[in-house]
């Protein structure tokens, strides 16, 4: 039986029980073990290395010499960026990936990158294929360009002094200035959508908020005028009882209920037209 090949696993670890480490390790039992068992390597990543030593000399040594490397760009972690660096400069089998939805980064957007969304078994399965197909692709000897190795041969080919290579350079130098444009342009139209749609969503949340805040004004507004009201219609009836207790009105009980509900309607209309107002205006900052 032929040894297990070593296939290192560039991607966002995070802190223990953090949600980076718990996507990082879904994907890494339920994507990428399977694609490259079923290829015939073993996965390993930074913080499953075992052997004793300085941990980023071992994780470069892996990523230089290892047959396969498979990195997650998901989150756009800096070390995750670093290290693959080095695995383009070299241009040895590589396999890139990025949770779905996510924009693949500029620098390396030319690069085929398969997209997974991990809660979605549908997407699994789909990624877990294309990451077999690649393998298999890299294992028979397809060419492998990135952005690193092309920049080292356009130098070359710029320096010949064959003027057909130099052709081929310019060429390519004018091609590739254009797949640059033509990224940042898709690049950009995603950024817009985005903060178009965050717009959007500050523009709703102020909407609400301001009803919200009418809302609460309308109900703080109809609670004041009761109480209002109803203190002014006690001192209504008290008064009405006492007029009635010294006999002032030759027909307490008719002229007390008429000034009682005269009172309750003035004093309402006293609130609404000139107390209220007021209390606005000493409310604005």
């Amino acid at each position: 039986m032929s040894e297990e090949k070593i296939c290192f696993v560039i991607a966002p670890i995070g802190e223990p029980d953090s949600d980076t480490r718990k996507r990082s390790d879904q994907i890494l039992r339920h994507v990428i073990t399977p694609a490259a068992n079923e290829c015939g390597y073993g996965p390993i990543r930074a913080d499953l290395i075992s052997e004793p030593g300085i941990i980023t000399s071992q994780v470069i040594q892996h990523i230089i010499e290892d047959p396969l490397v498979i990195a997650d760009l998901t989150g756009r972690n800096p070390n995750v960026f670093y290290e693959l660096a080095i695995r383009h400069a070299i241009k040895k089998p590589l396999v890139q990936i990025i949770g779905k939805g996510e924009q693949i980064p500029f620098d390396v957007a030319a690069t085929r990158t398969i997209h997974v969304d991990h809660h979605d078994l549908d997407s699994v399965a789909e990624a877990k294929t294309e990451i077999i197909r690649q393998i298999k692709a890299l294992e028979e000897g397809v060419e492998i360009q990135t952005p690193i190795s092309v920049a080292l041969d356009l130098k070359i080919l710029s320096r010949s002094e064959d003027p057909g290579s130099q052709s081929m350079a310019e060429i390519l130098q004018a091609l590739s200035g254009l797949q640059r444009t033509v990224l940042a342009l898709y690049d950009g139209l995603a950024r817009s959508e985005a903060s178009r749609e965050l717009l959007l969503h500050d523009i709703r949340t102020t909407l609400l908020a301001t009803e919200a805040e009418k809302l609460e004004r309308e109900a703080k507004k109809a609670s004041l005028i009761t109480q209002m009201g109803s203190s002014v219609g006690h001192v209504a009836i008290a008064a009405t009882e006492e007029l009635a207790r010294h006999h002032w009105l030759s027909d307490g009980s008719l002229r007390g209920a008429v000034l009682v509900g005269c009172s309750r309607s003035i004093a309402r209309n006293f609130v609404l037209l000139f107390l209220y107002p007021l209390m606005e205006v000493g409310a604005r900052p």
